[in-house]
């Protein structure tokens, strides 16, 4: 099995309206030591780059515990939450309830 660069998830989260790959490539985005590129950005977006700069900003101005770093989910979420909230709901028009409650 392969994994999906965080940019991969970005994309294939936003063209298949998929929130869970999307929340991943964004961690990816947060998580990395890598300068983000112009060409990465542009894909992402320079508004959504600039909220994951911040975010990834605030992740190392400070020593993380665990705890803070499990929080890292919810700070993409309030961050991003007018693209997240739009793609949630169009999940939810092709999602079954099975397949949100295996998550």
């Amino acid at each position: 099995m392969f994994k999906l660069s965080a940019l991969e998830n970005i994309i294939l989260g936003r063209e298949m309206k998929i929130s869970k790959r999307l929340i991943e490539g964004y961690r990816g985005v947060v998580a990395s030591s890598s300068t983000i590129s112009d060409e990465d950005a542009a894909v992402i977006g320079w508004q959504t780059t600039l909220k994951l700069c911040r975010l990834r900003e605030e992740r190392t101005s400070r020593k993380l515990s665990s705890w803070v770093e499990s929080m890292q989910s919810l700070n993409i979420r309030l961050a991003l939450k007018d693209e997240l909230s739009g793609i949630v709901a169009e999940e939810m028009a092709y999602v079954t309830d099975f397949e949100y409650q295996s998550d």
